[in-house]
């Protein structure tokens, strides 16, 4: 049998340590160990270019330092110009999910990226109470009906079951 080895890459982002789920070495009182082994990922890929995620979130800056031009345009559904970007400064979720996901590696900057060499697709919805779940599954729609993501990021608890159902059904054939 063939094996593989995994040796544990190093990153000089400032942040990395304080990423548990990424290696969880007991840091802030966690079970060392528990996480997404991301150091064996990165042994074998970084991303790849050609893979688009959507954030459906509170929108993602598409001048942010720790994500380089990897920022795409997007789409806000209730502003057509807003194109997936944050509308006032508090909206930093869509951000923080964005760089969990495609932050740039080794930069000595902020935090390390799943796959930093992914691009990102921001969709900007509105939050406390505001998106309705037509905008919503219009966002998720958009999202794969028009090509534009091959992954779908979603952290919200509003009920779209019918767009993510036809998402998975229908995406990517």
């Amino acid at each position: 049998p063939d094996f593989w080895s995994f040796s544990s890459p190093t990153t000089s982002d400032p942040l990395y340590n304080d990423q548990y789920y990424l290696q969880n070495t007991g840091q802030f009182g966690g079970t060392s160990g528990i996480d997404i082994n991301v150091n064996g990922a990165w042994s074998i890929t970084n991303g790849n270019s050609n893979i688009r995620v959507a954030v459906v979130d509170e929108g993602v800056e598409n001048n942010h330092e720790d994500m380089g031009n990897r920022v795409l345009s997007g789409f806000s559904p209730d502003y057509p110009t807003g194109f997936g970007r944050p509308e006032f400064s508090t909206d930093k979720h869509g951000q923080a999910c964005a760089g969990i996901i495609a932050a740039t590696n080794n930069n000595s900057i902020g935090m390390a990226g799943i796959c930093p060499n992914c691009n990102i697709v921001p969709i900007k919805i509105r939050y406390g109470g505001l998106t309705s779940n037509a905008d919503l599954a219009a966002s998720i729609n958009w999202a794969w009906n028009q090509g534009q993501a091959d992954v779908l990021s979603n952290s919200y608890t509003w009920s779209v079951d019918n767009a993510i159902d036809q998402a998975v059904l229908n995406a990517r054939t």
